[in-house]
């Protein structure tokens, strides 16, 4: 379909330059967005959809060297995947089977601090699933994705503060659930 696309283009100059970035850049555009979706046929539809958005630019495209045009590709890529996510109709960011960040432990030479760790461990496991579908969100694409605050902002569409703000709540909440537990 995208090979359709490309081969409208009436101008011979910009069909190239298009075709060989498409030949070129098109398994890492869906590494890429891959990396962000973590779905094979999403990543694959985001990397079609960037090459129509760069048809868009070829006058930007036509002057650019090889670095500035990774560069140029690799924003696109990621504004096109933000804005997928923003806008796509799945109600929890985070799938519900993924593991929370909370997978390995470093050895100590204290043991009793290694299980008291672990036990700390499997505790948040069990309460990050308690918490709002927001809140566990947030947890998870700041310290499992290690997005930033500002990446955050643009999938979930709040600003930036209250993405800080919301993540720091929602890890005192985590850690009161945990102490409660604890206590137990």
């Amino acid at each position: 379909m995208i090979l359709f696309v490309i081969n409208s283009l009436e101008n011979e100059t910009d069909r190239q330059i298009i075709l060989d970035i498409y030949e070129q850049y098109a398994p890492w555009m869906r590494s890429l967005a891959y990396s962000m979706t973590e779905d094979y046929d999403v990543s694959d539809d985001l990397a079609q959809d960037c090459i129509v958005n760069l048809i868009k630019h070829v006058d930007t495209l036509r002057n650019m060297n090889g670095r500035q045009l990774r560069s140029y590709i690799a924003t696109t890529v990621n504004n096109t995947t933000i804005n997928y996510m923003k806008h796509s109709s799945r109600t929890c960011l985070v799938p519900e089977n993924e593991e929370c960040f909370f997978d390995e432990i470093p050895a100590e030479d204290n043991v009793e601090e290694d299980v008291e760790k672990k036990l700390n461990i499997e505790l948040v496991r069990e309460n990050i699933n308690c918490l709002a579908s927001r809140d566990k969100d947030l947890i998870i694409l700041k310290y499992n994705h290690e997005l930033s605050d500002r990446e955050i902002s643009d999938i979930i569409g709040i600003k930036e503060n209250s993405v800080r703000m919301t993540i720091r709540r929602s890890v005192d909440r985590l850690g009161k659930k945990v102490e409660r537990g604890a206590a137990k």
